[in-house]
């Protein structure tokens, strides 16, 4: 049977080009850490990391060996994931958050739980499984023709020494119905506190906060004020530093209706089952 690409309501001003839309004044600029921040934060990492032994030589050497002219690409590369953040960002923002012709879009900021893994056992996770597990999450919740941009991110619990696995995601216009139904199903997942929702009032910190590599951790309580960052124990960074080797940042991020169009996003038409006999 054929198929069509047919446009969302609210979609019909993208037209499959979203990539080239102006972006919104509120979404530019992002405060984004500097190349020269950057640079500095890779000096202190490889500063921290060689006195873990030889076991960390060859994370040292990928940010000691990484300029502009040969970029290491890793995950753990505070100038690749800060060029990567630079370059996808405003994109997104002009994507997903570009007002509709019926006014402009309502955005929710979601933190869902994936899963939780004992120390030791983080290579067993297959990123893109993990990833197509969450979409069809979202599916069965009513939302396969949302579009959503954001990240899997990977935490070390301190309290639990394990690794909570959990995505930030934008959402674009989700109804009532279908946020109830993922909230269901991250909490028999996950138990309390395993969805959480904001309405996205500041896009430059939420799309922000949506993709990031954090190779430290938070083991004070939330509150007004975030709590202060620790280094991650010797163990636990090098299994995080192994794990995060295999990836490059481009498969942290979480898509839907959205496509890449070479280095830049657009919106991803829906596909429907065309009419009998049409």
């Amino acid at each position: 049977m054929l198929v069509r690409p047919k446009m969302c309501p609210g979609d019909e001003h993208l037209n499959g080009h979203a990539h080239s839309a102006p972006i919104p004044p509120s979404a530019r600029p992002f405060r984004l850490r500097s190349r020269a921040k950057c640079i500095k934060q890779n000096a202190e990492n490889v500063a921290r990391w060689k006195k873990h032994g030889s076991g960390f030589a060859c994370y040292c050497e990928d940010l000691e060996s990484c300029t502009s002219a040969d970029h290491c690409g890793k995950s753990y590369c505070a100038v690749c994931t800060g060029l990567f953040r630079r370059k996808i960002l405003p994109a997104a923002v002009s994507v997903v958050a570009a007002p509709a012709q019926i006014g402009p879009p309502k955005l929710k900021f979601a933190t869902i739980y994936i899963a939780e893994i004992a120390t030791g056992q983080l290579s067993s996770v297959d990123l893109k499984k993990k990833n197509h597990a969450l979409r069809m999450d979202l599916r069965r919740a009513g939302m396969a023709s949302t579009v959503v941009f954001g990240n899997v991110e990977v935490a070390y619990i301190a309290r639990t020494k394990r690794w909570l696995l959990h995505a930030h995601l934008i959402l674009r216009d989700p109804s009532a119905a279908s946020l109830a139904l993922l909230d269901d199903k991250a909490w028999k997942a996950g138990g309390d506190g395993a969805l959480k929702i904001e309405k996205v009032t500041n896009p430059l910190r939420q799309f922000s906060y949506c993709l990031k590599f954090p190779l430290y951790h938070r083991p004070g309580k939330g509150g007004a004020r975030r709590a202060r960052a620790y280094s991650i124990p010797k163990a636990a960074l090098s299994e995080l530093l192994a794990w995060l080797s295999r990836h490059d940042p481009k498969e942290f991020v979480f898509l839907q209706r959205l496509r890449w169009a070479g280095r830049k996003l657009a919106l991803a038409p829906t596909k429907v089952r065309s009419d009998r006999g049409a």
